[in-house]
Parts: C-alpha cells; sequence; structure tokens
C-alpha cells in the first residue's frame, strides 16, 4: 500500500480536527489552583461548575479526611467567601484559568482555620539572589 495525495489531505484535516478540539478544551475548561497552608489543588473545572464542585474535589484530593461542608473557598483578593452554589461564570473576572483561590478547614462547631499560605518560593529559595 502506498501513500497518496488524499491521505496526506486526509491527515491533515485530521490534524486540524484535533487542532480545533484542542483549542476548544483550552477554551472551555480551566486549571484553579487551591491554596492551604503549604498545600496546593489543581482542579480542572469549567465555568459551569460550581464552588461546592471545587471543593469535592479538594474533599476527594484529601481522601475526604474534610468533607465539603467541612470548607470555606476564599478569593485571596479582598477575602470574599464563595458561595457552594455559585458557579464560577460568577466569578469570571476573578476565576480564570491558573487562578489561585484559598481553602480554609472547619476546626470546630462555628470555629474555622486561619487563611495561612506558605511563601513556597522562599521555602525553597526562589528569591535568593
Amino acid at each position: 500500500m502506498s501513500w497518496t495525495r488524499e491521505d496526506n489531505h486526509a491527515l491533515l484535516f485530521l490534524s486540524s480536527f484535533h487542532s480545533q478540539r484542542l483549542l476548544l478544551f483550552l477554551l472551555i475548561f480551566r486549571y484553579v489552583r487551591i491554596k492551604r497552608q503549604n498545600q496546593t489543588y489543581f482542579v480542572m473545572c469549567t465555568p459551569g461548575d460550581t464552588i461546592g464542585y471545587l471543593k469535592e474535589q479538594v474533599a476527594l484530593a484529601t481522601k475526604e479526611e474534610y468533607k465539603a461542608g467541612q470548607m470555606r473557598m476564599i478569593l485571596p483578593k479582598d477575602n470574599t467567601v464563595l458561595e457552594d452554589e455559585d458557579k464560577l461564570e460568577k466569578h469570571e473576572d476573578e476565576i480564570t484559568n491558573e487562578t489561585e483561590l484559598h481553602v480554609v478547614f472547619q476546626i470546630s462547631e462555628g470555629e474555622w482555620e486561619s487563611v495561612y499560605i506558605e511563601d513556597t518560593q522562599a521555602a525553597i529559595g526562589g528569591d535568593a539572589p
């Protein structure tokens, strides 16, 4: 069997098709970094996902040591506590690809951790001359 010009056209079409799908994927999906102390959770999500979904993903990452209901998701810019039912698209100006959010866990009834995010660059000598 020999390679023909039609095969080249089919290959270019497939390559273009996959490039279009990749572009669509990159436009729809985003990664959100969720930080707590010295931990970072990376969650892939869409604008239609909710804050509750992000919290569920963190719960899965912690092997459900903390349930989603025992977490607060916070916008670091102004320390706004985000509501579970809020869709990410509601906060489209603040939550984009590679946005950093903070999460705190409930310590006891009505008591929550303070927001403390360790500066990992300084911890590994990233700011050293």
